[in-house]
C-alpha cells in the first residue's frame, strides 16, 4: 500500500502523528516549499496506490496533551496554523485535484491513514477526476435593511399617491413603511433564490453553506444567503461576470453580493466512511 520510495520514516511513535493536508491524485507533484504545521518536520507526499497524501509530522501532545484546550481557545496559536495549513493545499492545488482535509486532521501512523484510503478509494478517486480543473467559489447576499426598506418604498407605486404636505401623507407613508418591512423578508428570500438559480446555470455543481449571523460573519450587513458553486477554471471570469451584472441590478435595494475564491472545493468533498478496522484515526468531514 505504501510505496517505500517516498525515503522518509513516517512511523507514528516517540508522541508524533501523522497530519493530513490533503489528498491528490499521484502524479509529479514538485517539491512542497511551505513549512509544515509543525515547522520541525517538512511537508511530504505519501503515495497510496494511485492517490497521494501530503502529509507531515505533528507532535500529538500540542493537540491532545494538557495545553491543547488552551491551544485551540488561542487565536494566537491557531491562526499561524491554519495558514500553514491552507498554503499547503493552495500550492499542491496548482499542481493536481486534491481533496482538502480540514485543519485538524491527524492519524496515529500512516497505516491509519491507508486504511481510511483504502476503505474510500473509489469515491476518493471519483471525486479528484470529478474536479480536476475545478475551483470552488462562495457567493453571499448582505441585505441592509434600513436601505433595502426605503428603496422599495420609493418603488412602490401606492406611495405617490399619498399627500406629501400632511400629517396623514406621513402616517401613511409609515403604515406603508410598515408593511414593506413585514414583507421584506419574502422580498429577500424571492430575490435569492432568482439570483441563485440564474448562477447555477453558469456553474458545474452548487451547495448551500450556512447563513451566519453579523457577529459570525464580522459583516456590517445581515447575510441573507450564502452558496458555494463548482466552476471549470475557464468559466471563473464568465461567473464573475454575472456575479457582477446581478450585484449592479440589485446593488440600489440595498442588496449586496459578495464573490471570494478560488478555494479547494471543500464544500463538494464525499463523506468518507470509517475504515472496517478499529482505528484510532481522526478525519474531519470534508
Amino acid at each position: 500500500m505504501f510505496d517505500e520510495r517516498n525515503n522518509v520514516e513516517v512511523r507514528g511513535d516517540g508522541g508524533q502523528g501523522i497530519y493530513l493536508y490533503c489528498l491528490a491524485l499521484r502524479n509529479a507533484l514538485p517539491p512542497i516549499e511551505e513549512p509544515g504545521l509543525d515547522e520541525r518536520f517538512p511537508v511530504f507526499p505519501l503515495a497510496l496506490d494511485d492517490i497521494v497524501a501530503v502529509v507531515s509530522h505533528v507532535g500529538l501532545a500540542a493537540w491532545t496533551g494538557p495545553a491543547s484546550e488552551t491551544h485551540l481557545k488561542s487565536l494566537a496559536w491557531l491562526a499561524p496554523r491554519v495558514c500553514r495549513h491552507e498554503k499547503v493545499i493552495e500550492q499542491v492545488m496548482r499542481h493536481s485535484a486534491v481533496l482538502p482535509a480540514r485543519f485538524g486532521t491527524f492519524f496515529s501512523s500512516p497505516a491509519e491513514l491507508g486504511r481510511l484510503v483504502q476503505a474510500n478509494h473509489d469515491a476518493i478517486l471519483e471525486f479528484l477526476l470529478r474536479v480536476a480543473d475545478k475551483a470552488e467559489c462562495a457567493v453571499k447576499g448582505l441585505l441592509d435593511k434600513a436601505s433595502a426598506v426605503e428603496q422599495l418604498l420609493a418603488r412602490d407605486p401606492r406611495a405617490s399617491t399619498f399627500p406629501t404636505s400632511s400629517g396623514a401623507g406621513y402616517l401613511m407613508k409609515q403604515r406603508l413603511r410598515d408593511e414593506i418591512r413585514k414583507e421584506l423578508a419574502f422580498w429577500t428570500k424571492t430575490t435569492g433564490e432568482a439570483i441563485v438559480m440564474e448562477l447555477r446555470r453558469h456553474a458545474v455543481d452548487s451547495r448551500p453553506l450556512p447563513v451566519l449571523s453579523p457577529e459570525a460573519s464580522g459583516r456590517d450587513g445581515e447575510m441573507v444567503f450564502n452558496w458555494a458553486f463548482l466552476l471549470a477554471r475557464d468559466g471563473w471570469k464568465r461567473f464573475e461576470a454575472q456575479v457582477e451584472r446581478l450585484g449592479t441590478i440589485f446593488g440600489d435595494t440595498g442588496l449586496i453580493l459578495e464573490i471570494s475564491g478560488p478555494w479547494p472545493a471543500y464544500s463538494f468533498c464525499p463523506s468518507l466512511q470509517p475504515a472496517p478496522s478499529p482505528t484510532s484515526a481522526h478525519f474531519s468531514r470534508c
